[in-house]
């Protein structure tokens, strides 16, 4: 038999608000981060409204559309849209909250979200089969940079991100990193916008409506200007 448990040294009630503690500090720390969310490009974050506003404009002729007439493959290739425009609140979320860890995190799985949708009209996503990141070679080197911070195997980024304390509960502040993961965020709703408007399009003869064409072309472009639409971090 295992050894007894001894008695707490700490009421019940007393050692919970170790937890409540945790959470009004990491609070606070997250509402000074914010603060500093506005530092990161002002052009990046009009492009990241432009590319979110697009993807409500497709969303909401998407919804008009019946599942039943839809095939298997756009019937799944739906269902991935509809998990990234539900988490595009949590990835902006971690990114002004200075969570950088869990930016790129959700960055990585939205790019993820892009390939499969590539996959499946390929005919070659299989179901619980990691997609294959080549699919859309953009992607590819920076998904594999990201790919060290997800699974928490960088060890230089882990210490970077980290603060390099073990208390330290601080926020990393990095206007740099922040435009960078911004970038490849707004560079992958764009990519499933177009996914979208094959499943729904505007019309036979165009697939976007003017305004989604336009501010999606404009969105992209302030991507190209800042040098992101490569996805190379400088």
């Amino acid at each position: 038999m295992g050894a007894a448990i001894s008695k707490p040294l700490t009421p019940l009630r007393s050692f919970l608000s170790k937890a409540k503690v945790h959470r009004d500090v990491t609070s606070a720390l997250k509402t000074k981060a914010k603060s500093h969310f506005g530092e990161v490009d002002s052009e990046l974050r009009q492009a990241n409204d432009l590319a979110l506003s697009c993807l409500c404009s497709q969303t909401a002729r998407a919804g008009n559309l019946l599942r039943a007439d839809l095939s298997d493959i756009e019937i799944k290739r739906s269902d991935i849209h509809a998990e990234f425009i539900k988490g595009l609140n949590a990835f902006e979320y971690c990114l002004e909250s200075g969570l950088y860890g869990a930016s790129a995190t959700l960055a990585r799985r939205e790019i993820e979200a892009v390939n499969v949708c590539v996959n499946f009209r390929r005919g070659k996503q299989k179901n619980k089969k990691n997609p294959g990141i080549k699919a859309f070679k953009r992607f590819e080197g920076i998904y594999k940079q990201l790919s060290g911070i997800a699974h928490n195997t960088d060890q230089a980024a882990m210490s970077y991100l980290s603060g390099g304390g073990k208390g330290n509960l601080d926020p990393r502040i990095d206007c740099r990193l922040a435009n960078f993961l911004l970038g490849v965020h707004i560079h992958s709703s764009i990519a499933i916008l177009f996914d979208m408007s094959e499943i729904a399009p505007f019309s036979e003869s165009c697939r976007l409506d003017p305004d989604e064409q336009y501010y999606s072309r404009v969105a992209l472009g302030i991507l190209v200007d800042k040098d992101i639409m490569n996805l190379e971090p400088k």
